[in-house]
């Protein structure tokens, strides 16, 4: 008889439900017309912000994966940030909302 915290390679079902929000790999390659909410990691290595797909393992972490250049003008809730020689980055993802402008995601547009 199977467990409840039993998986099944064959079941289909991811073993971790995503997080809400549109991934940033689909924002990078998809046109998204009007306001949606992003999931990415934050990311600035002193070259700008942005949101990344995912973040390399290396200390301090790279952005790894896509990316989308981050407006946060209207302060939107980026978490508890880490700050490491001279790159500053999010753990976990954080959600967003707003919209892509010009190829900029704009929160809370």
């Amino acid at each position: 008889e199977p467990k409840c915290e039993d998986t099944f390679v064959d079941s289909g079902d991811p073993a971790v439900p995503p997080p809400p929000g549109v991934p940033v790999g689909t924002v990078a390659s998809t046109p998204i017309d009007g306001g949606f909410v992003i999931s990415g990691f934050y990311f600035d290595d002193g070259t700008g912000p942005r949101l990344c797909e995912a973040l390399a393992e290396s200390f301090p972490p790279q952005c790894g994966g896509a990316s989308v250049p981050f407006d946060n003008t209207a302060d939107a809730d980026v978490g508890v940030l880490s700050i490491e020689q001279g790159v500053t980055w999010s753990d976990p993802p954080v959600l967003g909302e707003g919209e892509v402008v010009d190829g900029v995601f704009v929160a809370g547009s």
